[in-house]
């Protein structure tokens, strides 16, 4: 889910328990629920990258927020100033994420 709403423990529990949980950040849908001016003021995503907490970026509903994964990767990357390494990262998380047999997952990362 976006885990946008945790309190200071659960996010505590998250950096420490990294890789039990699987979160996603929807960009554009995030800042729009929450009223942010900018995505730096989102309530985890600093931290989260600080503390290389496992999340993926996705779109959540393209049609309704008109937008498409390349420009939610790019918001991230600019937002965050994060390199070609780190957006690549990002970008292949969503598949390790996924709820999908690892076979497939791997086909997915290696085209």
């Amino acid at each position: 889910g976006h885990a946008v709403l945790l309190t200071d423990r659960h996010v505590s529990w998250m950096v420490k328990n990294k890789h039990k949980t699987k979160v996603e950040i929807c960009p554009t849908s995030n800042m729009r629920t929450l009223h942010l001016t900018s995505l730096k003021q989102h309530p985890t995503i600093a931290r989260w990258l600080a503390n290389d907490v496992p999340f993926c970026v996705c779109t959540d509903d393209s049609g309704v927020f008109a937008t498409s994964l390349t420009h939610e990767l790019h918001m991230v990357a600019r937002a965050f100033d994060l390199s070609k390494i780190q957006v690549s990262k990002l970008a292949s998380r969503a598949a390790d994420m996924c709820f999908t047999p690892p076979e497939e997952v791997r086909a997915l990362l290696t085209g």
